[in-house]
């Protein structure tokens, strides 16, 4: 009887001191790491970050950047123990790739007339914005318009080809977060249209043919006759046309041109009557004989024309 009442004693004790055991567990839980414990406090906790740096608003050309992060510490010890902490973090920058292209105003254009060449830049995750690079447009070696900023995500030029076709890139120079990248187009530029007029003339028969002209109509970027090739050619009627009007027979021919594409109209010679004087010559005779023959001179043949 006595035994049985130990034994009742002793488990209402043990059931006692588990309830006070249970809170006492729990605030150790609670407790920051001690100093003696540096061991558990340099546990490893590998976390990886997908990062979006929030910039301010004069830096647009950052936003969007991705940074991989690594953290190898993330619990929060007493600051008497934190030489004891070892935290480690590895920053990665990642390069957006971007691709450029390019397109024309007016493809095919004409000598003479301005197009506008615009590069796109587009890039995966976020396109570069205003100031995020620069962009040269050149044909070759040649720079058409250098180091030209973004605006949005696209850059421009102006420019005026020559005659011909014409391989155009567009180079972008890329920043720190955006890789650099070029593209391209063939430019075809037609010539101008230049009509080169034969001017009417008139002469008089049997005269010299006058110094025929021509007049043109096409020149662009205030050029003249000065930038044309070859030589110039006018022909005429035969010197010994008589009298009338040769319509488009005036004929000029011989200029050449990359820049432009020549066409020719005709001109007329109008050739008017040579003056011809008749001059009765004097004559004599005696009184009551019979009248002599009378004759006349001719003042104005010409082309070796006689009075036949």
């Amino acid at each position: 009887m006595m035994t049985r009442r130990k034994r009742t004693i002793g488990v209402i004790l043990a059931a006692a001191w588990g309830v006070l055991l249970i809170p006492l567990a729990v605030y150790a839980l609670d407790l920051a790491t001690p100093l003696d414990d540096a061991l558990s406090v340099l546990d490893q906790i590998a976390v990886k970050v997908l990062h979006t740096i929030q910039t301010p608003q004069d830096d647009a050309a950052n936003l969007g950047d991705q940074v991989a992060i690594t953290v190898l510490h993330t619990r929060v010890v007493l600051v008497s123990d934190i030489a004891a902490v070892s935290e480690q973090v590895t920053v990665t920058r990642t390069v957006a790739s971007t691709s450029t292209t390019m397109s024309s105003s007016s493809n095919p254009s004409t000598y003479g007339s301005s197009i506008t060449l615009t590069a796109t830049m587009t890039a995966i995750g976020g396109n570069p914005g205003s100031g995020a690079g620069t962009v040269d447009f050149a044909e070759g070696t040649v720079v058409l318009c250098g180091a030209v900023p973004l605006s949005g995500n696209q850059a421009t030029c102006i420019t005026g080809p020559a005659a011909g076709s014409h391989a155009l890139t567009a180079s972008y120079s890329g920043t720190s977060i955006y890789a650099a990248s070029s593209g391209g187009l063939i430019q075809q530029v037609n010539p101008a249209p230049l009509v080169v007029t034969a001017n009417d003339a008139t002469k008089i028969y049997g005269d010299a043919d006058p110094a025929f002209s021509v007049s043109y109509n096409g020149f662009v970027n205030g050029q003249t006759s000065t930038v044309l090739g070859g030589a110039l050619m006018i022909h005429g009627p035969p010197a010994n046309s008589g009298v009338g009007v040769y319509t488009g027979q005036i004929v000029a021919s011989g200029l050449t041109s990359t820049n432009y594409a020549i066409s020719y109209v005709s001109g007329t010679l109008t050739i008017t009557r040579a003056p011809l004087t008749v001059s009765a010559n004097d004559a004599s005779k005696v009184y009551g004989a019979a009248n002599p023959t009378f004759t006349v001179g001719y003042t104005g043949f010409t082309n070796g024309d006689t009075a036949g």
